[in-house]
Formats: structure tokens, C-alpha cells, sequence
């Protein structure tokens, strides 16, 4: 799937994960992206400490 993003051109979305790194941090939906010149980024669109009041 190609995802468009902020900068010129399309990126291509490798896949989407959920990441607990620790007991008091998940990371939910990032995604991997390949950019154009052949690396790889990851966007964490949300992240929520568990407990944490709503912001």
C-alpha cells in the first residue's frame, strides 16, 4: 500500500504493529514506512500510558 505523506512523493507502508516496549508504554497502529531513497521510518500516530488521564 503507497500512504502519502508531507513530504513530495508516495511512501510505501510496510506494515502496521502494536509495541509494548515496557509495562507503562505501548505504542499502538505505528507503521513502517519505506521512504524513496530506501530507509526505513516508523510514525507512531498514538501512544498512551496506561492509566494516563485522557488528553
Amino acid at each position: 500500500m503507497s500512504t502519502p505523506t508531507k513530504e513530495a512523493g508516495l511512501r510505501d507502508c510496510v506494515a502496521f504493529v502494536d509495541v509494548d516496549l515496557n509495562d507503562d508504554v505501548r505504542l499502538y497502529g505505528p507503521r513502517l514506512v519505506r521512504q524513496a531513497d530506501g530507509n526505513h521510518l516508523v510514525y507512531a500516530p498514538q501512544a498512551v500510558a496506561p492509566g494516563a488521564p485522557p488528553s
